[in-house]
């Protein structure tokens, strides 16, 4: 097993081999896709930043940066993110279920079969999950901690 860091968040233990780069993680076998993951804030909540594509072999990566990333709410930058399958679906869904009232998952600029994959699993109409089309419209439309 091989122990990596993800930004400075602490360590991440993956059973997947992996390269690091300056601010992020990228995982890389013959099974799974490349996924790299940035963390930063947007109006002091976790902001992750997903490149790549995850799915069954690189959800754990995934999951461990959302865990990683204290706080009620976490946004997920999805601009980047090629593919999501059922095993980067169930990381936010759990996330969401799990998240407490006021909290929850924001996701930012998923492309049209992400999108997709939200509504048809019901997450759109969820309470405390939210959909921004961008960085800026999140900024703007993100639930405050009073409401």
């Amino acid at each position: 097993m091989l122990y990596g860091y993800l930004a400075a968040s602490g360590p991440l233990l993956l059973a997947q081999p992996c390269i690091m780069a300056a601010q992020g993680l990228f995982l890389k076998s013959k099974e799974a896709p490349e996924l790299e993951v940035h963390e930063s804030r947007l109006l002091d909540v976790p902001l992750l930043k997903i490149c790549g594509e995850v799915d069954h072999w690189s959800a754990p990566a995934l999951e461990q940066a959302m865990q990683s990333a204290c706080g009620d709410k976490v946004l997920l930058d999805l601009t980047e993110c090629r593919y999501l399958d059922s095993g980067g679906l169930g990381v936010i869904l759990s996330a969401v279920q799990e998240s407490s009232a006021g909290g929850g998952v924001g996701v930012i600029g998923p492309n049209a079969d992400v999108r997709r994959l939200f509504e048809i699993v019901g997450l759109v109409s969820s309470p405390g999950f939210w959909v921004f089309d961008t960085s800026e419209a999140a900024e703007s439309q993100l639930p405050s901690e009073h409401s």
